[in-house]
């Protein structure tokens, strides 16, 4: 019994934190900001061989040794968080979490939100509706990703620069039946 408490004290402090999970499966980290104290990972599910499959990834919020996953946008159910980057306030200092949603393995022209949460987790923006009309232009450029919430609160708190670390699909995007494929190499 003595052994057996001691390999496994052993095997969980070899192993690196991103890749240990919790009892909710938050999966391992592969693409993780600190901003203003806190903390937002974007996790996947690990498949081995140092790899995850991230078609479907998860936004992980930790601070002040809690950790939770956040919800997906109401408005944004098909899509996923793929980038994250801490923003600042050039008006008063505060720091902010951007975060990126799209549609994973590809993207797409119209289907890009921009988000803000504060660094206690709580979302700050909105995108509804997902998308909305443009006049005057051409109809394939008709419809656009609704970021007009982001894109006012980022001009009245004058938000500074930032870039975001995103999830990268790696190799093929369709597997053989044609099932979309999403993968990347695990940090």
């Amino acid at each position: 019994m003595k052994k057996e408490m001691l390999l496994i004290a052993v095997l969980l402090f070899a192993t690196p934190l991103t890749c240990v999970a919790s009892g909710d499966n938050l999966g391992v980290t592969v693409v993780s900001k600190k901003c203003g104290g806190a903390e937002m990972s974007l996790r996947c599910t690990a498949v081995g061989h140092g790899m995850a499959d991230c078609l479907h990834p998860s936004l992980v919020y930790r601070s002040r040794g809690a950790i939770r996953r956040l919800p997906l946008p109401r408005w944004l159910k098909d899509s996923s968080p793929t980038g994250i980057a801490c923003v600042v306030s050039k008006s008063d200092n505060t720091s902010y979490f951007h975060v990126m949603y799209s549609v994973l393995p590809m993207g797409c022209d119209v289907c890009e939100w921009h988000h803000l949460y504060d660094t206690n987790g709580h979302l700050l923006t909105e995108s509804d509706p997902a998308t909305i009309k443009v006049s005057n232009v051409a109809p394939a450029q008709s419809i656009t990703s609704n970021n007009r919430s982001f894109d006012g609160l980022s001009k009245k708190l004058n938000l500074g620069a930032y870039e975001d670390e995103d999830i990268v699909c790696e190799g093929a995007h369709i597997d053989g039946k044609g099932n979309l494929l999403c993968h990347m190499r695990v940090k």
